[in-house]
């Protein structure tokens, strides 16, 4: 993946700023670094119902999103269907921009379910 990267490149996710407290990382190195350690306890994932559209340089991609999760204690959680719009923009053969927007009202839905 990071050879995909333009050197660059920024990833944000406005949208889970009150559940992982969302930034804006900037650069190749930080990026991919921020991928490795948030990303790295999933263990499964699965999309359903993709649309895509590209136009100019910007790839736009709606699918559902369906994952698992190791929490610290090791428990396996699942989050089923989390709607999720990826939009990517290129600059030289590169992605230089990666924005997601997922609505997070089905990841707190399921996980405060698992908490009763």
């Amino acid at each position: 993946m990071k050879k995909l990267m333009h050197k660059d490149i920024s990833f944000y996710d406005p949208t889970s700023k009150y559940i992982f407290g969302s930034i804006k990382v900037i650069g190749k190195d930080e990026v991919f670094k921020n991928f490795v350690g948030n990303y790295s306890a999933i263990i499964d994932f699965k999309k359903s119902n993709l649309e895509s559209f590209f136009s100019s340089n910007t790839g736009v991609f709606k699918f559902n999103l369906s994952w698992k999760f190791k929490e610290a204690d090791n428990k396996v959680v699942t989050i089923k269907d989390m709607p999720l719009v990826v939009v990517l923009t290129v600059e030289n053969n590169k992605v230089i921009s990666h924005v997601d927007y997922g609505d997070y009202t089905y990841f707190v839905k399921q996980i405060k379910k698992l908490d009763q």
